[in-house]
């Protein structure tokens, strides 16, 4: 190797030590990050800017309500739990209140009764409406008997719905309730260990509140007649051995009550006592022997002499 050449890069080499010697190294991105966070005291490094997450069990009952009642949901939390029909009245309300502190440009006011309202007269006419059809209902019902000088309800009719027994079974508790009185009625169905009684004495129940809701005395009630009607008879496989098949029959029945007046416990009961009299006065002497009558014997055939 040339002489040149060695001075050259011996140089070069000294060169780059006095550089090197002369500039600090430079410390490196991750170790500058590192020395930082180690001098920052402990109360910042804990402290977050952002907002805290919320949970998502922290709402899990306002989703599941949602879901369920969908928009009703919605419009109850709206409404602050308040129920449809009560919100319906306190907007009426608020309306009417609105229009009767409604004044003319001159500062007169432009209603003075209530009556006069606008939406007064349409409260008005849709409870003439209902009230319309609810007598027309009436007058559609075949069971609507009512007396021709008060005008008071006479009958009352009431079902079930349709549900899942047999006719035949159903028509024995309908035979066990027919004719007796309401209460009566009911405390056999109370105390009866057919399934189907619990269904027939709600029924009863109800029939016999609404008959008083109409303005019948509920002492004189009796179920008048009960009968039993045939409902769907839904159809199935009855898959059986030997690659055979029959037909299994799901059936359905409902039952229907009239309640009328008829006698009570204490008319009953006078006319039990009266049948009772009757019978004893139909004995006659009741079994006792008179003696001043002349005794004569039965068997004596006719022409015998003594």
């Amino acid at each position: 190797m040339p002489a040149s050449n060695v001075t050259t890069a011996a140089g070069r080499a000294a060169r780059q030590l006095l550089r090197s010697s002369a500039t600090p190294a430079r410390p490196s991105t991750s170790a500058l990050q590192s020395t930082t966070k180690a001098l920052q005291p402990p109360s910042s490094r804990s402290v977050s800017s952002s907002a805290p997450r919320t949970s998502f069990l922290s709402n899990i009952t306002d989703r599941l309500a949602k879901v369920a009642l969908g928009d009703n949901y919605t419009k109850t939390k709206e409404r602050g739990g308040v129920l449809p029909a009560e919100q319906s009245r306190l907007d009426y309300e608020k309306r009417r209140d609105a229009a009767m502190a409604s004044v003319s440009p001159d500062g007169m006011p432009l209603f003075d009764d209530v009556e006069a309202l606008p939406i007064s007269q349409q409260a008005q006419r849709q409870q003439q409406r209902i009230s319309a059809k609810i007598q027309a209902r009436q007058l559609r019902k075949r069971f609507n008997a009512k007396d021709p000088v008060t005008g008071a309800a006479l009958e009352h009719k009431y079902s079930t719905a349709a549900f899942k027994i047999s006719p035949r079974k159903l028509q024995m508790l309908a035979n066990q309730i027919s004719g007796q009185p309401i209460d009566y009625a009911i405390l056999q169905m109370q105390f009866s260990p057919k399934r189907a009684a619990k269904r027939v004495l709600s029924t009863l129940a109800l029939a016999r509140d609404h008959a008083a809701a109409k303005g019948m005395e509920v002492p004189r009630l009796i179920v008048s007649e009960a009968w039993v009607g045939k409902g769907l008879y839904l159809k199935r496989a009855d898959i059986k051995g030997r690659a055979r098949m029959g037909k299994k029959h799901h059936p359905q029945a409902r039952m229907s009550v009239v309640l009328r007046y008829g006698k009570t416990y204490a008319d009953k009961e006078r006319e039990a006592i009266q049948t009772a009299r009757k019978r004893m006065r139909a004995i006659g002497t009741g079994g006792v022997v008179r003696t001043d009558n002349k005794i004569v014997n039965t068997f004596q055939r006719p022409g015998w002499n003594w």
